[in-house]
């Protein structure tokens, strides 16, 4: 059988036999020219800025009027924010450089055409003036990590330079912070591109000394006080997988890592990949204190490189050998910002807490921008609230919501309106999370709500769909079979990929305790939390 196709007609061949009657130019007419310009706050320049607009504007309309049959009916002309050429400092001053400008404006010759102008937006920054002055303390909004992302190859004799280069970059950049503001820089991290790109995975004990040489000369780094962190990138592959249990028994903080999980051509997940990740959560739970190796490790669905917070950080060159991105830690800025509001409406609510972390964002943008970065590029800021056992609980900032407790009916909605908050921000590129972070044990009012059996990991994966980061360090029985773990990813990473979200899972299963049963972890990291069973 042999079939034959003419291609496609032309929309201007169709439009030929449409109804004459709707070709008719009355029937569309041409609402806005708008046109854009920028002023300044030298007024004499005003004028001819705008008179060169009216002039491209009525040699536009009589060309249309001249070639077509179509009415333009209003003429528009926009301005950038009137703060940047308007003296705001009062009502008065506004009004007097706005009524030059109508005068400019009414001596304009447009052809007997409505001309419509508008002074641009009012920035946040004027808006946020009138924020609650005790929202604008520093010490409610620090910058949880510096991240930096570099390229290591396999000659180590290059390695110390990177490592001396960077650390010298961070220490400028941490002085000129806190030079130049009152914020809090809490930790450094460095993450390398994959480790099998530099390290000898052939055996463990080559991975090991490799290794261990890094460790020695990150040892050696001066860091005035600040905790270093170091993220070995993701593990590649099987035989890299096998590696990690070894690897972080051995260097815990210094070998944060992630197993990134993809999706195959058919959609479906590499179980192989799945079942040795599992394999080496269990190995660190055994290996290590109350399997607290866990903690370096997490399983990626769907996430994109230059995360700042570990373990699910990574990268693959693919942006730039040297780099560096922001994490905050946030939420006593939040519950703040919920307290100063006398109305539970959730506008309110979410202006309140959107206004006061796009203050510090500003702020601590101004002073990131005022430094000479060099050769590291600036990505952005990952604007999640990321928790910690320091400051409040991310429970308080439902309850400031009007949940009875995290659980309740309308955690998800709650969820959602958060997520929003730091999807919200402006003036700086977004990247990462970006989310809300629920991590059960870095969390003292989520571990508080598993001894009170508020929620569950069903419930966590629920709100997963509406927010970050999954499923983040959540306590499991000890003896949990390795098929329900893989199962729990599994779902996970289908809603992450269902949905377009980056989600992960750092399980800690911990040896010789069942559902319900406290922790007992050591580690000045995490919170004390009742263990979760997977069903």
């Amino acid at each position: 059988r042999v079939r034959f196709a003419v291609g496609d007609a032309e929309r201007r061949i169709l439009i030929q036999n449409m109804d004459p009657t709707l070709t008719r130019s009355e029937l569309c007419r041409i609402r806005t020219i708008t046109t854009f310009i920028t002023l300044t706050s030298d007024q004499t320049s005003w004028q001819s800025i705008l008179l060169k607009t009216i002039n491209h504007l009525n040699n536009l309309v009589q060309h249309i009027h001249s070639n077509s049959s179509y009415v333009v009916q209003t003429i528009r002309i926009v301005t950038n924010p009137f703060h940047n050429y308007l003296d705001i400092t009062s009502l008065d001053a506004a009004l007097a450089g706005l009524g030059y400008l109508s005068t400019l404006l009414s001596g304009a010759a447009m052809e007997g055409l409505r001309v419509r102008f508008a002074v641009g937006d009012a920035e946040r920054r004027i808006l946020i003036q009138n924020m609650d002055p005790t929202l604008t303390r520093s010490e409610l909004c620090r910058i949880r990590t510096i991240t930096t992302f570099i390229t290591l190859t396999s000659d180590q004799t290059s390695w110390q330079s990177i490592l001396l280069k960077t650390i010298n970059h961070l220490n400028n950049l941490v002085q000129h912070i806190h030079s130049n503001s009152s914020y809090v820089v809490q930790t450094i991290r460095i993450v390398t591109n994959p480790f099998h790109n530099y390290l000898d995975i052939t055996s463990l004990d080559a991975a090991l000394a490799g290794l261990g040489y890094l460790s020695t000369l990150l040892s050696g780094a001066a860091m005035e006080g600040l905790r270093v962190r170091f993220a070995v990138g993701e593990a590649v592959g099987v035989d890299a997988v096998r590696l990690l249990p070894g690897l972080i028994g051995r260097f815990g903080d210094l070998c944060n890592a992630c197993v990134n999980v993809g999706l195959d051509e058919f959609g479906f997940f590499d179980d192989e990949l799945l079942g040795v990740s599992v394999d080496a959560i269990k190995q660190l739970a055994e290996m290590t204190n109350n399997g607290e190796g866990n903690f370096n490790l997490t399983i990626n669905f769907n996430c994109d490189s230059y995360i700042p917070y570990f373990p699910a950080s990574y990268h693959r060159s693919e942006h730039c050998s040297n780099c560096f991105v922001l994490g905050l830690e946030s939420p006593d800025l939040l519950v703040e910002a919920l307290v100063s509001q006398s109305s539970a409406d959730k506008n309110a609510c979410f202006a309140a807490m959107k206004n006061a972390l796009q203050y510090h964002v500003d702020q601590i943008m101004e002073v990131v921008n005022s430094f000479d970065h060099g050769e590291y590029e600036f990505l952005g800021v990952d604007t999640s609230a990321a928790p910690s056992k320091d400051c409040s609980s991310m429970v308080d900032v439902f309850k400031g919501l009007g949940l009875p407790y995290f659980g309740a009916s309308g955690t998800i909605e709650a969820a959602s309106l958060l997520t929003k908050v730091f999807k919200s921000i402006e003036n700086v590129n977004i990247i990462g999370f970006s989310g809300l972070m629920l991590a059960v044990t870095e969390d003292l009012g989520l571990a508080e709500g598993t001894k009170n059996h508020e929620f569950d990991i069903r419930s966590l994966l629920t709100y997963s769909s509406v927010c970050g980061i999954g499923l983040d360090t959540v306590p499991i029985p000890g003896d949990t079979p390795k098929d329900k773990i893989i199962a729990l990813m599994k779902d996970t990473g289908t809603m992450a990929f269902r949905l377009n979200k980056p989600l992960t899972v750092r399980l800690f299963p911990v040896p010789g305790l069942s559902e319900g049963v406290v922790t007992s972890f050591e580690s000045n990291d995490l919170c004390n939390c009742a263990v979760l069973k997977v069903h």
